[in-house]
């Protein structure tokens, strides 16, 4: 394949102090929708297996290279690790090594890395950052090119979420005097009645997270929450009282 038609080569680093509660396996998703991952690497003192052991073995799993990063506490008693300047080190040899390598993907909100940001674009290089929408230094997104929301992990469903649809399924039903109703009008109700709904928060029974809310749909269907009927490419709801076989 000619270096015009390849896809651009993207390197991957995870400051995983700074990436609690995150599905990963979204996370390695979302990067490889942004070209060929060909470096991929966590950095932590993964000796703390209290701390850090869960989070340690799903990026192993996933194929992420594990750097361990050595901690100690200050004169001050906080804990100082290793883990930003061995990331920062690496990237800047990576940078130099694999001219291939045109987008860097740094999974950290953290300001201390805004140097070596603005470094790697100096370089001709794209930076993503990939972090906490609310714990993220400002000055990061906008020196990176681009800043995507970290996937937090995904939960089961609690009974309140399907009771709320189970509403919003009536509410829409009386508002248009029908017992079969289109799905669009449901996530409209349910942003209603509770506003920071957001089926890409929830899991199935599989375990894999809700990519769109037709699969929330399906998942409601078979917990026997709602009744799915599908009509010329359309996604048509009810609810299963409203059925004369349900009664």
């Amino acid at each position: 394949m000619s270096r015009k038609n390849r896809r651009r080569e993207v390197a991957l680093f995870v400051d995983t102090a700074n990436c609690r509660n995150v599905d990963f396996e979204q996370v390695l998703r979302i990067v490889r929708r942004h070209g060929e991952l060909v470096v991929a690497q966590a950095y932590g003192n993964f000796s703390n297996h209290s701390y850090l052991g869960e989070t340690a073995e799903k990026l192993f799993l996933l194929g992420v290279r594990l750097i361990h990063c050595p901690a100690w506490h200050t004169n001050s008693s906080q804990l100082k690790s290793a883990a930003d300047e061995m990331l920062m080190n690496d990237i800047r040899t990576l940078v130099q090594t694999q001219p291939d390598v045109t987008r860097f993907i740094i999974c950290s909100g953290d300001g201390h890395y805004i140097p070596t940001i603005c470094e790697i674009k100096k370089w001709g290089k794209e930076v993503i950052v990939m972090a906490d929408q609310d714990g993220t230094c400002r000055l990061v997104q906008e020196a990176a090119d681009k800043f995507i929301p970290l996937p937090p992990v995904a939960v089961p469903v609690p009974r309140e979420v399907f009771q709320t649809l189970v509403k919003a399924v009536r509410a829409v039903q009386r508002a248009q005097s029908k017992s079969v109703v289109p799905c669009g009008n449901i996530k409209t109700k349910m942003t209603e009645l509770l506003r920071e709904f957001d089926e890409k928060k929830y899991r199935g029974r599989r375990g894999h997270p809700f990519r769109k809310f037709s699969e929330f749909l399906n998942e409601a269907q078979s917990e026997g929450w709602v009744r799915l009927i599908r009509q010329d490419g359309a996604i048509l709801v009810t609810t299963p009282l409203d059925q004369p076989q349900a009664a």
